[in-house]
């Protein structure tokens, strides 16, 4: 059964992560998470295992980042045909961090992800991905490309209609 509790990473799987050879692996520590800056940080959990955290971040204008600094466990990454795969930050953390967001009274998030090998293809799969599981009265709202905090990233809005 999967839950969310709302807390930070312990410091075991921050230890994990900076001995990992993952690529963003440097987002990861206490300092980069950027917890001061999260209006909630959740910690998703299948029973007792660690599947992933991210955070839903105050950003300006009255707007907040969902799934900001995502990390999902290499137990739970998955690599199967695109139809049988569980998006853990779409299925889970994104609607719970809208649902939070929508009680402080946002009406506008957004989203973004990094530049990768196949700029705007990762985009369009996952908001067609994470539309099953968006709460009801929002919705999602491809924006294109912009630069967040010196890194070009593609972004999208997430919408109270």
């Amino acid at each position: 059964m999967f839950k969310i509790i709302e807390d930070k990473p312990p410091q075991w799987l921050l230890d994990n992560i900076a001995s990992s050879t993952d690529k963003l692996k440097s987002n990861y520590t206490l300092e980069r998470l950027k917890l001061e800056q999260m209006i909630c940080f959740c910690m998703l959990y299948e029973d007792d295992k660690i599947v992933g955290f991210s955070g839903l971040q105050k950003f300006e204008d009255n707007t907040a980042r969902v799934n900001s600094r995502c990390y999902i466990t290499p137990e739970y990454r998955q690599y199967k045909v695109r139809s049988e795969r569980i998006r853990y930050p779409w299925k889970y953390l994104a609607p719970y961090q809208i649902k939070v967001a929508e009680k402080l009274g946002y009406t506008k998030l957004f989203w973004s992800t990094e530049l990768y090998k196949r700029p705007e293809k990762t985009m369009n799969l996952t908001i067609e991905y994470a539309s099953q599981y968006i709460p009801k009265g929002w919705q999602y709202k491809r924006l294109g490309h912009k630069v967040i905090n010196g890194v070009k990233q593609e972004v999208c809005e997430i919408l109270k209609s």
